[in-house]
């Protein structure tokens, strides 16, 4: 029997809306479980094999000459390259098969190479080649001539070296990359007589070591590979779990820990003495609600020296505020397996990638495959501030496009006479000195310059006058829906770069119930932040917002 063409082209219809119907419900499905995180795209192949509820485990990131984007990640049979550049459209470049089918791949790159191991089977390193991406990638080396299986590896890149732990050989594996990226060269294997390392984070020779069954956090230096030295230990924190990994900030100052065992907080660790290492407080999140209490940290990522990136058990990407070490907060997240409701087994996001340039979050699920999200939370860390010192006179003037920053006060554009204890801060512009012309030749407009002492110590000036030419500046907030149920939303603006900026929520009685946002060098521009009040009970509740030296109370209803 012939087919009725109106009715094809129905049927047509029908497929084309269930299709998209199906796939607004999983975007919205995913996008349910959220604060300050939105998801882009979720990639997932559900034809591969399945090992003991697990398909994909670990991910990195990669950005070609062009400045194009992928997600590298690993499966229980392949290393795959996703393009990510478009991040609403991932596209997989290429699989490569590992030797066997394993739970735990490592991948991670060098140069336009990159590097995966796996902890099970008959594995091998193996290196590809992606200098022809977005076209192709080459695998161009796969061995055991260094070691078999592996559990994880990192790559010291400015001195060329690839550390692997977790092998069937010795504690730690080091190759030189530096000769032939794609055919390395072992410098040692080395025993270090303190267990186990499961993961370890190296930078500039020294090694940051997660010793996981004997709970230990072990520093040592391996510029001489013939004698590693111990620069410092920690064998005692609080609430003590697994120690599966840790991250250090770019400043060198912080270390984050993370307990693979439920119920164990993350910890914030001072390594700024490495002779004197000791534990500065604790964070964890609880998304499934406050009396379940068994999440799992799993690979935590400084971001700067400000923010922290954890990839959680079931509770999915998860991004914390460290700025003030002491009192860290949950300032966004995203559940990728947001239909698991209880704390059991080790299901979920098993890692993150926070580094890409486009500010676009890569993270793996272990049932659901690769998923790009972004924060709407202001990621703004900046460098330590620059001091330059020496004799300057008394008056400067100022373009425009520059400000001053003493005592609080700021004035764009003008004039402005300091005593010689003032401190002047000069964010991006330039300054005029004597007629001269003087560039702070800042591109970053997250950076200062710190300029102590402008006067000599000589100098009488007593008098601090400042002459506007600039509008004056306005901070705006705006709170909606109020009242409101479960989610309010609130927009705010800020006009000047690195200004101090602090949200926070409070009851009527005056206790603080929620920190949305609190650092000291926001950027400027429009944002928005997502007020979760499903825990709150129903009344009056006060937005305390603070910006600079202005500060703006609104009323929030919820019913």
């Amino acid at each position: 029997m012939k087919n009725n063409p109106s009715n094809t082209k129905t049927d047509i219809l029908k497929w084309f809306f269930t299709i998209l119907f199906l796939w607004s419900m999983s975007i919205s499905m995913f996008a349910q479980v959220s604060l300050n995180m939105e998801l882009q795209s979720n990639w997932d192949d559900n034809t591969i094999t399945n090992i003991s509820g697990v398909v994909f485990n670990d991910i990195w990131g990669y950005v070609d000459e062009s400045g194009r984007e992928y997600a590298i990640i690993g499966s229980t049979q392949y290393t795959h390259f996703i393009d990510v550049t478009n991040p609403k459209n991932p596209i997989e470049v290429q699989r490569i098969a590992g030797n066997s089918n394993s739970l735990w791949r490592d991948i991670k790159t060098y140069s336009h190479y990159a590097y995966s191991v796996a902890d099970q089977g008959a594995a091998t390193l193996q290196i590809f080649d992606l200098s022809d991406l977005p076209n192709s990638v080459t695998k161009v080396y796969d061995s055991n001539e260094f070691f078999a299986q592996s559990h994880n590896i990192f790559i010291d890149e400015p001195n060329a070296r690839l550390y692997s732990v977790g092998t069937d050989v010795d504690d730690v594996v080091i190759l030189d990359l530096s000769t032939s990226p794609e055919s390395p060269t072992l410098l040692k294997n080395i025993d270090l007589g303190e267990g186990y390392i499961h993961d370890m984070y190296v930078r500039d020779n020294v090694g940051y070591a997660s010793h996981i069954y004997s709970s230990k956090l072990f520093v040592y230096d391996f510029s001489d590979v013939d004698n590693p030295l111990i620069l410092g230990s920690l064998t005692s924190y609080s609430n003590k779990g697994l120690n599966h990994s840790n991250w250090v900030s770019e400043n060198g100052n912080i270390l984050v820990l993370a307990d693979e065992t439920k119920d164990k907080a993350v910890k914030i660790i001072d390594v700024s003495d490495l002779s004197d290492i000791k534990e500065i407080s604790v964070f964890k999140s609880t998304l499934e609600g406050p009396t379940h209490t068994n999440s799992i940290a799993h690979n935590p990522f400084i971001y700067g020296n400000d923010y922290v990136f954890v990839s959680y058990y079931h509770d999915g990407v998860q991004l914390f505020d460290i700025s003030d070490p002491e009192n860290p907060f949950q300032a966004a997240y995203f559940d990728t397996f947001s239909t698991n409701t209880n704390y059991n087994g080790s299901k979920g996001c098993w890692g993150v990638y926070p580094y890409l340039p486009s500010g676009n979050i890569i993270a793996s699920d272990m049932a659901n495959g690769l998923f790009v999200v972004r924060t709407t939370f202001p990621l703004q860390d900046c460098e330590e501030d620059i001091e330059i010192k020496g004799t300057y006179s008394h008056e400067w003037s100022f373009s425009a496009n520059s400000s001053i920053v003493s005592d609080a006060i700021i004035a764009d554009g003008g004039k402005m006479t300091f005593r010689a204890t003032d401190k002047i801060v000069l964010q991006p512009g330039f300054v005029s000195e004597n007629g001269s012309l003087l560039q702070t030749d800042l591109s970053d407009a997250c950076n200062e310059v710190v300029i102590a002492n402008p006067l000599d110590a000589n100098e009488e000036s007593a008098t601090k006058t400042i002459e506007e030419n600039a509008e004056n500046v306005v901070f705006q907030v705006q709170v909606y829906p109020n009242p409101f149920q479960e989610t309010a939303y609130i927009e705010y603006v800020i006009p000047e770069a690195n200004t101090k900026v602090l949200l926070e929520i409070y009851d009527v009685s005056g206790k603080k119930v929620q920190t949305l946002v609190r650092t000291n060098r926001h950027k400027s521009g429009e944002f928005k932040m997502i007020l979760d009040g499903k825990n709150l009970v129903n009344g009056l509740y006060y937005c305390a917002f603070r910006a600079g030296n202005y500060t703006i109370s609104k009323k929030l209803i919820k019913n």
